[in-house]
This record gives C-alpha cells, sequence and structure tokens, in this order.
C-alpha cells in the first residue's frame, strides 16, 4: 500500500488527503462528492502545481481513478449513494486515513502545502472535529506550521473549549503542550482558562480523567495553569468524584493529582467513607488507581483507610495476576497497620498458584512481596507447589541463573526441599554454557546450592566456562573474579584452562575505572598470578591510572599493593605530578583514597608530596563531614614535614566544638593524635550531653559506631554512659537486622553499670526472632550474642526458632561449617532439638567436599552433632576426605590429625584411603611450630603410624629442630618420643640445644 501511494500523482495525493485529513479530524470516514470537489478546486485557487495539473484532468476524473481499482492496489476511496442524487466518498477505515496524512507529508515538495490547507479542509461543524488532536500528532514536526497559519482557526477552539467538548480538547491539548515549537506555545496562549474551567466544573465523573488532562497538558503555561485551577468549583468536583464506581477510581485519583495546590480542598469536599465504598470493591487492575489516590492523600489518606472494608478488598488481593503482584505490594505498605487485617482475608491457597505460575524474571517483585507479608509469608510459602519452582529453574537459561539464589526468599524453610528436587547437573551443563556476562550469576549460584554444590562442580563443564571468562572484553573482565573461589576442587582445573596472557592483554587495555578489575583479577589467579604480571602492559595501566580521578584513587594504591615483581615499573610510569594535582583539587569525601595512595607510593611518596597543594587539601579538610575526620587523621600521618602547613591551614579547634555524633568523636580521637595533642584536653570541651543524646537516636545501622564510643571517651566514659538513654537504645537494638547482631553484642561489653539496664529494655523475644534468620555465616556473632545476654540467657534460647536456624544449614557453605559446629553446644537445652532437626544427609554431603583446610571444621562438626554422628558418619563419603587430607599442606596437619579420632567406625576405612607417603613428605618440610600437629597425627595413624614413620625424612626434621627457637623448645623436645623406634635415628641427626 505505502508503495501504491507513493505511485500517486501530487492533485491525486492532494484529493486523498483532503478526503483523509477531514476523516481523522472529525471521525467521520465520508464526505459529500459536490462539496469535496468545491473544496479542492478551492485549495487549487492557492496552489499553483495544482491548477497546473487541473489543465489535463479534472476532479471528476481524479476521484474516479482514486475509486478504482487497480493491477497494482485495491481502490483508495469508496462511492456511496445517498438518496437519489446525494453521492459520498468514503475513506477505506480511520486506521488507513491516519496513514494517508502521515505518508502525503513525508513527499516534500507539497508538504508544506498539503498542511497550509488544513485549515480551509476543517470546514466542518464546531462540534464536529472530536479528534482535532489526532490529526495534529499525524503532521508530526510541522505542527508550528499548522498553527501558524491557521491560528486563527486554533484560537477559536481554545476561547470556546465548549465547542470541542473535555475529552477532545485534552486529545488537543495533549499534542498541542508537548511541542517545543515557540509558534505552537504562542497559539496555546489563547486557552480561556475560566471557559476551560466552566466545562470542566460540569463534568460529570465520567470525564474527570478528561478534565484532568486538560488541567495537566497546560501546566507549562504558568499564569494560564495557575488561572484555570484557581478558577475551579472544587465543591462540584468532589459532587462528581462521589458518584465514582470502583472502574472509575482513576480519573478520581487523576482528578485529585491535577488539581495540586487545591487538593486538600478538594479532599475536604468528599466524603471519605463513600469513596472507600467504591474502592473497596476495586479489582486488581484498579489497585495502582486505589495506591496514586492514597499517596496524593498524604496524612488524609487515614481518614479513606479507616472506611476500606479489608475482607473485599482481601479477595482482590487473592486473584491478583503476577503482573499486579507490584501494584499489590505498594497498597500493602500503604495500608500501615491495616495490612495485618486484611491479610487475614487473604486466601493464600489460591495466591500460591499464582504465584508457583511464576517465571524467573517476576522474582524481584515478588520477593518485595515476599517481605511485606511479613510473618504471613510462611503461609505463602508453604502452600507453594515446589515442583514447579523446580522445573522454571531447570528450564533457565545461563543469563537467568543469577536469579536462581533469589528463590531462597521466596521458598523460606522449603528452600531445602527444592534443592533436594533439583537436577543440579542439568544446571551444570546450562551454566556450561554462559559466556562472560553469566559467570557473576554461576558463581551467585555455586553459594546458594548448599549441599548440592559438589554434584553441580561435578556437572560443569570447567573448560568451557574457562573459555568463555578468556574471552570477555575489557567492560566484562571483571564478572570472573568472584567464580575461580567458589569452584572447589574444580580451582585449579578451571586457572589450568585460563587464556592468562589474553586476559592480561584485555586488561591492560582498560581505562581508569577498570583498575580495580585488574586488582581483583591478581587476587584469585593463585599461581598463575606471576604468568598474567608478565603478560601486563604495565606501562598501559601507568597510563590510565594518571587519568584516574581522586575517587579511583584507591584502586590505584591497590593495583600498586598486587603488583609484585612489576611494582616498580609502574611506579616508575606514573605521573606522581599529575597525581598530585588531581589529589589537590579532591573534595572531602576523597581524602581517604588520597591517604591510600600515599601510603603505597614508597620511593616515590616525597615526589606526590611536593606536588600536594596543601592549602586545598586543608580548604577540603574543613568541610568534611562528620564521617571523613578519621580521613583527616589518616592524612596527617603521611604529609610528614608538610604537617605544620597542613594544621595552620586547617581550621582544628572548631572541630572540637562541633563534635556531636559517636563517629565524629571516634574521627576525632584519631586526629588529635597525629595533631600532638592531649586528648584529654579536647575531651574536656566535649558536650557530653550533645554527644549522648545523638548516640541515643541512632539508626541500627550505627550501634556498632556506639559500642565504639566508651573507650574514645577516657575519663569522661561514665559521664557519658549515664547520660545516654539506655532505653531509647536498647529499642533501636530491638529493630536492627541479623548483620547487626555483633553491634548488640559489643554494646553490652561497653555498657559498665549500666549493662543489666540495657539487658532489661531488649526485646528478646525480637532480638531472638532477628537471631533466628541469621544464615550460618553469622552463627559466630550469634554465639558472641548467647554469651552476652547473662542472665536472660535461658530466655533468649527459649525464644530461639530452632528448627528454622537448623533448616538454614542446608544453605551454608563447607567454609561455614566451622561455624555450624561452634552453635549446638551453647544451645543448652535446645541443643537435641536442634540436632533433631538438622538435615544431616545435607550437612555431610558438604562436610565430604570441603578442602584440606577445612577438616578441623569436619572434625569439630562430628563432635558437634554427637547424638546423630552415627548418621552423619554414613553419609560421609570417606574417600573423599582421604584425598583431601592427603593433600594437606604442613599448615593444615592439625586438621587432619583431628580427623581419624573422630571418624568412629569409619576410622580405618579413613586410614586405608589415606596416601601416608605424601602425608610423610609434607610433615617432613614441617617448621618447628608444627611439630605439635606431626605429633598429633602420628597418635592417629593407628594401624599406617609404622608405615608413616618410614616414610618421614628425619634428615630433613632434625635440621629444622636444630635451628628451632627457645620458645619452642617444649615442643621439638617432646617430639622424638612419637617416632617410636626412630627416635635414636632422629637425635643423631640433631646438631641444635641439648634438651
Amino acid at each position: 500500500m505505502k508503495k501504491s501511494l507513493k505511485a500517486l500523482k501530487n492533485i491525486e495525493l492532494l484529493a486523498l488527503f483532503a478526503v483523509s485529513a477531514k476523516a481523522v479530524a472529525s471521525g467521520s470516514p465520508s464526505v459529500h462528492r459536490a462539496n469535496l470537489q468545491n473544496l479542492l478546486h478551492e485549495l487549487s485557487l492557492s496552489l499553483g502545481w495544482a491548477r497546473d495539473s487541473l489543465a489535463e484532468t479534472n476532479y471528476d476524473r481524479v476521484l474516479a481513478k482514486l475509486s478504482r481499482k487497480t493491477e497494482s492496489r485495491g481502490p483508495l476511496l469508496l462511492r456511496s449513494i445517498e438518496g437519489e442524487s446525494s453521492v459520498s466518498v468514503r475513506i477505506l477505515h480511520y486506521n488507513f486515513a491516519r496513514f494517508v496524512v502521515r505518508l502525503s507529508l513525508s513527499r516534500d515538495e507539497i508538504a508544506e502545502d498539503l498542511v497550509r490547507s488544513i485549515p480551509k479542509i476543517l470546514q466542518a461543524k464546531p462540534q464536529g472535529l472530536r479528534f482535532l488532536g489526532a490529526l495534529c500528532e499525524d503532521v508530526g514536526s510541522k505542527l508550528g506550521l499548522l498553527v501558524e497559519e491557521g491560528n486563527e482557526f486554533f484560537c477559536d477552539y481554545l476561547d470556546k473549549p465548549e465547542k470541542l467538548g473535555l475529552d477532545s480538547m485534552a486529545g488537543l491539548l495533549r499534542v498541542l503542550g508537548r511541542s517545543q515549537d515557540r509558534r505552537v506555545h504562542h497559539t496555546l496562549t489563547c486557552l480561556s482558562p475560566l471557559g476551560l474551567a466552566t466545562e470542566i466544573n460540569a463534568s460529570d465523573v465520567k470525564d474527570l480523567g478528561h478534565a484532568a488532562a486538560c488541567i495537566k497538558h497546560v501546566s507549562q503555561l504558568g499564569d494560564i495553569h495557575i488561572r484555570l485551577i484557581s478558577a475551579l468549583d472544587v465543591d462540584k468536583i468532589g459532587a462528581s468524584a462521589m458518584k465514582a464506581d470502583y472502574g472509575e477510581l482513576p480519573a478520581v485519583a487523576a482528578i485529585m493529582e491535577a488539581i495540586d495546590f487545591r487538593r486538600n480542598e478538594l479532599l475536604a469536599s468528599m466524603n471519605m467513607a463513600t469513596l472507600a465504598a467504591a474502592a473497596r470493591r476495586a479489582w486488581a487492575p484498579q489497585f495502582a488507581s486505589l495506591v496514586k489516590l492514597l499517596r496524593l492523600m498524604g496524612e488524609q489518606a487515614e481518614d479513606l483507610l479507616i472506611w476500606l472494608d479489608m475482607e473485599t478488598l482481601a479477595e482482590s488481593v487473592s486473584r491478583a495476576s503476577l503482573t499486579r503482584i507490584p501494584v499489590v505490594s505498594e497498597l500493602l505498605k500503604l495500608l500501615g497497620e491495616r495490612r495485618y487485617e486484611l491479610l487475614e482475608y487473604v486466601d493464600f491457597t489460591q495466591l500460591a498458584e499464582t504465584v508457583s505460575r511464576m517465571k524467573l524474571t517476576h522474582i524481584t517483585p515478588l520477593v518485595e512481596f515476599f517481605k511485606i507479608l511479613d510473618s504471613r509469608k510462611e503461609l505463602l510459602s508453604t502452600a507453594l507447589n515446589i515442583r514447579s519452582f523446580v522445573d522454571m529453574a531447570e528450564k533457565a537459561n545461563p543469563a537467568q541463573l543469577v536469579l536462581i539464589p533469589r528463590l531462597r526468599e521466596l521458598l523460606g524453610r522449603r528452600y531445602p526441599e527444592f534443592l533436594r528436587e533439583l537436577d543440579v547437573r542439568l544446571l551444570a551443563a546450562t551454566a556450561s554454557t554462559g559466556g562472560p556476562s553469566d559467570l557473576p550469576g554461576i558463581a551467585g549460584l555455586l553459594d546458594s546450592i548448599g549441599f548440592q554444590r559438589h554434584e553441580f562442580l561435578r556437572g560443569l563443564d570447567v573448560g568451557a566456562l574457562a573459555a568463555a571468562a578468556s574471552s570477555a572484553d575489557v567492560g566484562q573482565i571483571d564478572s570472573m573474579a568472584g567464580l575461580p573461589e567458589r569452584l572447589g576442587f574444580r580451582r585449579g582445573e578451571f586457572l589450568d584452562a585460563l587464556d592468562v596472557g589474553r586476559l592480561a592483554a584485555t586488561a591492560s587495555a582498560g581505562d581508569s575505572g577498570q583498575l580495580v578489575t585488574v586488582v581483583g583479577l591478581l587476587k584469585v589467579l593463585d599461581y598463575r598470578q606471576d604468568e598474567f604480571l608478565r603478560g601486563l602492559d604495565v606501562g598501559a595501566l601507568a597510563a590510565a591510572a594518571n587519568s584516574a580521578h581522586a575517587g579511583q584513587f584507591g584502586a590505584v594504591a591497590g593495583l600498586l599493593q598486587s603488583l609484585g615483581f612489576r611494582r616498580g615499573e609502574f611506579l616508575d610510569a606514573l605521573d606522581v605530578g599529575r597525581l598530585a594535582a588531581t589529589a589537590s583539587a579532591g573534595d572531602s569525601g576523597q581524602l581517604v583514597t588520597v591517604v591510600g595512595l600515599l601510603k603505597v607510593l614508597d620511593y616515590r611518596q616525597d615526589e606526590f608530596l611536593r606536588g600536594l597543594d596543601v592549602g586545598a587539601l586543608a580548604a577540603a579538610a574543613n568541610s568534611a563531614d562528620s564521617g571523613q575526620i578519621g580521613s583527616m587523621a589518616g592524612l596527617l600521618e603521611h604529609l610528614r614535614d608538610r604537617r605544620g602547613e597542613f594544621i595552620h591551614e586547617a581550621d582544628m579547634s572548631s572541630r572540637a566544638t562541633a563534635i556531636r555524633t559517636p563517629s565524629m568523636v571516634i574521627g576525632m580521637a584519631a586526629l588529635v593524635k597525629h595533631l600532638g595533642y592531649r586528648w584529654d584536653d579536647f575531651l574536656d570541651s566535649f558536650n557530653i550531653h550533645e554527644i549522648a543524646t545523638a548516640s541515643s537516636d541512632v539508626r541500627p545501622e550505627q550501634l556498632t559506631e556506639v559500642a565504639s564510643l566508651p573507650a574514645c571517651l577516657g575519663h569522661r566514659r561514665d559521664e557519658f554512659l549515664r547520660e545516654l538513654d539506655v532505653r531509647r537504645l536498647a529499642g533501636t537494638a530491638n529493630k536492627e537486622h541479623t548483620g547487626q547482631l555483633g553491634a548488640v553484642t559489643a554494646l553490652l561489653k561497653v555498657m559498665g553499670s549500666r549493662r543489666d539496664e540495657f539487658l532489661r529494655n531488649l526485646d528478646i523475644r525480637r532480638v531472638a526472632a532477628t537471631a533466628s534468620t541469621a544464615h550460618p555465616g553469622q552463627w559466630v556473632t550469634l554465639v558472641g550474642l548467647l554469651k552476652a545476654v547473662q542472665y536472660r540467657r535461658a530466655e533468649f534460647i527459649r525464644e530461639l526458632d530452632v528448627r528454622a536456624l537448623a533448616a538454614s544449614v542446608a544453605l551454608a557453605s563447607s567454609a561455614q561449617l566451622a561455624a555450624v559446629a561452634g552453635l549446638p553446644k551453647h544451645l543448652d537445652y535446645r541443643r537435641e532439638e536442634f540436632l533433631r532437626a538438622l538435615d544431616v544427609q545435607a550437612l555431610a554431603v558438604m562436610a565430604s567436599s570441603v578442602n584440606s583446610g577445612q577438616l578441623v571444621a569436619v572434625a569439630g562438626l562430628l563432635s558437634a552433632v554427637s547424638s546423630r554422628r552415627d548418621e552423619f558418619l554414613d553419609e560421609l563419603r570417606i574417600r573423599d576426605l582421604a584425598v583431601r587430607a592427603s593433600s594437606a599442606p604442613s599448615g593444615q596437619l592439625a586438621g587432619v590429625a583431628a580427623l581419624p579420632g573422630r571418624l568412629g567406625n569409619r576410622r580405618d576405612e579413613f586410614l586405608s584411603d589415606l596416601d601416608v607417603g605424601t602425608l610423610a613428605a609434607t610433615a617432613s618440610s614441617a617448621h618447628a611450630g608444627q611439630f605439635g600437629a606431626v605429633a598429633g597425627l602420628l597418635q592417629g595413624l593407628g594401624f599406617r603410624r609404622d608405615e608413616f614413620i618410614r616414610a618421614l625424612n628425619l634428615v630433613e626434621l632434625a635440621a629444622t629442630a636444630s635451628k628451632a627457637s627457645h620458645r619452642q623448645a617444649p615442643v621439638v623436645s617432646s617430639f622424638p618420643k612419637f617416632l617410636a623406634f626412630r627416635q635414636e635415628e632422629f637425635w643423631s641427626y640433631f646438631s641444635g640445644w641439648v634438651p
């Protein structure tokens, strides 16, 4: 069709354009043929090219041709006979008419003439142009020309809004209002605010949305907009709004938003009970409007909330589709305390059916939704269909693997059930096809699959992953940084397969913002680090570092610390003068990075110091906020002979008198130390009452700072503690999340004589509820808290959800086994309850996949599970443990020694699988401080002890013992007795002190 239209002659296109433009603006597809011919002749009078064309044809022929079908197209116009003598011409359909208008205006040689003809084309009754806005929109970039040519025409409509009606006026103002053309803006000033206000005041509820749109679209007109709103009759509008049904809530919300500074007047005129009657019947599609309404009402939303029927709203929540979940979450937030009332009526079984049909792309809004459900989320997660989540996870593509860990937040206690059903080999196959950008998701997945990690690693194509990591471009190279350390026993295989030279070349091409990536890579490349360093273009890296801004100095410093044998080369290539100039231009927030760089510049530090503008640094320091005072202290420490200049320029006296918050006191303590002043002199100038007041009113994440404060306050510590509002501080501690449990422990240690008061005001139930959600990585902190709560310990343990704690073990990594082993003995009388709830099988699978450095944690775990040790032992892969133990370095022999005695009836199996020769070679290279571990190993090897002793290199051991210090003498002197039949041989090689 587009090709056919482009083939039309200009005179033919004019005729088709006239019919189409009129159809678009009026919505009527037909025009009387006679009237159309008269219009076309009138247009031709002002169009020279049209007059020239009419010398060869006439409009009868043109219209006839457009109405006929040809070989290449169908008819473009339709003829219809109305009565005996009336013939009409019709456009094919409305959307075709809009297409014709847009395409016609792309013919550059006649486009402006066509636009100028539009006001003449629109010779209709005033109320006949319902879609004038749509025509203006189709005119596009030539709108300015149209309103300039038809200024009188448009001003007539804008001055008398009743000619169009609110719906048509809203459409017109929408198009005119968003134009940046000054001609359009000038025409808009013809708008009569009083006339439009009169139309709005008379509007019914069904027109409120159009009324709101009209007000919104003239917001850029300043005085006209204000006069329009001022002329509104808010009582009449409020009365119309009160007639709204739930389907008309969007219109009510829209008018409430549009009315701006008169919103409170409108609210005062509305009956909240009537509005609530409509709102409570809202279905999920109307929730967005209800949310908008509540937000706009501000504090007055409470007046509406008390009238809402929560049971009726809960029915809609129960039936909400997945796409409506975000707005349901917003509604629940705005309901405040009434949220819990609504949740009592929600059908969680029905809602669970909807959630179980989710896709991974829905995960983020669903996580937010679950958070808002608070304690009720267990009801929802219990009703979920785990199999559907398993199927969804197994169908994930590599880019979606990053989303799977978030399922923990939905499934809660059922996550281990999900993991047990999950085919991780299938996930491993998917992960193996991932590209560089998918590697962080794979690393996150490894963190989240707990006891299935070992099986996942076995199914992973590590070579393919290494190839993906090696092919990363400079913007993706940091994607692999977190992966090697999570690959466990396959880490070496991954590192071996990396194209380290290629990675080095890529890393060298980065800019200053990517220097931190090089640092991250160097940390994880382990034994291939030197190879990577040799491949780096240190000159290019130095050039990137020279262009770094002060906020990136931390990355430059990190790189300097990581470059090893190429550090000097990098230092030589640095433009230290340029870096000093950049540092001098930094703000107070960047002082800490300047300090970090100063520390590592070595022999070029003096050159950097000479280039610094100390006055500029002092000015930045003077503007530092309370959290940045510590950075000033670090700067003073490293300014050396320029310290006096800085102190002279910096305003230290005002710092001392402005101390108000815990972080300011802590930072000032470090600062004064480097100023060479007596801290006690500063302490005497502090307003302890203000500091205590600020400390009592901190946020939960600042509790650690408060705990650090007493140690800084010296002789005024007791005064500070007396001034503290302990009840308020305890109230803050009751709100904290698991990441800050350590702050409560720290506070309890420093509260001195007010410790018991703080303990009494702790809501032990809430703190225990928080602690119950701690993951194994936080259990060391939990143990510390169990010790610190003293006389409330029994109460704390009673309130703990030990089953939830036990369930979270399934998510632990092998690195957290020591924390898992350390918790049970501190649970006192609930220890056995905790052990009964443990998934011992999952724990044993995890323990079987540890590295050699974690063997001591496995030994501790064997003791900790006590009553379930036999079950645990049955599930252990003893051979895997023996392989790890055989390859343990000398520093980890203590863990190997601890294992045999804890393995019960599987001890001999473990000993049989040990590579005693390799173990003996490792033990022979032990330093004197490790002789105790070797002795422990000799005691634990049972029937393989003699074999181990025969394989030891006593010459090497004796040489080490001969060089031992006097501090190590007791251990070394008692060591030979464990060598049994080779004891005398050891002494024959010994040449040190006489025991």
